[in-house]
């Protein structure tokens, strides 16, 4: 038993290392591919990694793929998934704005301050789990100051580790409001990208109802409720209406 045991982990870890390597070489293929300037077969290899797993730094060269062939909408579809995973990149955000000026509407959002964009890069941390690992560490560190202080007499010291223990609190409580931030930007799915031609944004859900505006392909839209297959939205300039949810994919 201990050797059939023995034998499937081994296999498992074969196997994964395998994926990993797998995954490595495709990597660099597409990336040579990028270089080039076979774009469309650097495009194919980067979206096959997705079934891998996700990251900043891969839905980034979709997105450059994407551009390079010509397809705004999904270029900006791309970036906007990877700054959502990384709010303070500028390279990203860099390439998103560039993505943008190419779409037909003018209505997208404008570029944050200098202010605003370091502010992003705090709350996004260095990757989705950097707060959540934080609070985690300064909650641990607390549990073993606070136990620290029960075996050790009334001195000097001992008040030194209690003011240290309080400030480690505090910062506990910090990244754990972080940490939940967070999460909540990274499960919102209310944004979206317009991914046809032209859509009629009506007053009601209903396609009898009265034409308010028309938006295009790679648009940014935020949903604000669904009834039946018509989703109500918010453009960043304010302006409100109902669409067909099948003309958008979600960010």
């Amino acid at each position: 038993m201990r050797t059939l045991i023995t034998l499937s982990l081994l296999l498992a870890s074969i196997w994964n290392g395998y994926g990993a390597t797998s995954a490595d070489t495709i990597a660099v293929a597409a990336e040579h591919a990028y270089r080039a300037g076979d774009h469309a077969a650097a495009l194919e290899r980067y979206m096959s990694l997705l079934e891998q797993g996700v990251s900043s730094d891969l839905y980034y060269n979709i997105g450059n793929c994407h551009y390079k062939l010509g397809d705004v909408a999904n270029a900006t579809l791309f970036y906007e998934r990877a700054l959502k995973l990384a709010p303070g990149d500028e390279d990203i955000r860099a390439n998103l704005e560039l993505a943008r000026s190419r779409n037909k509407d003018r209505v997208n959002e404008l570029p944050g301050s200098t202010m605003l964009v370091q502010w992003d890069r705090l709350v996004g941390g260095r990757d989705p789990d950097h707060w959540a690992r934080r609070s985690m560490a300064s909650v641990a560190l607390l549990f073993a100051l606070l136990i620290a202080t029960l075996f050790m007499s009334p001195s000097v010291v001992r008040r030194w580790i209690r003011v240290m223990a309080a400030l480690v609190a505090v910062y506990a409580i910090l990244a754990f409001g972080m940490a939940v931030s967070r999460h909540a930007a990274l499960t919102d799915s209310s944004n979206a990208i317009i991914m046809v031609p032209k859509v009629e944004v009506r007053s009601e859900p209903n396609s009898a109802s009265t034409t308010l505006f028309v938006i295009h392909k790679g648009t940014k839209v935020r949903v604000l409720q669904n009834k039946d297959q018509w989703v109500e939205i918010k453009l960043s300039n304010g302006t409100v209406g109902w669409m067909l949810d099948e003309g958008m994919t979600r960010i």
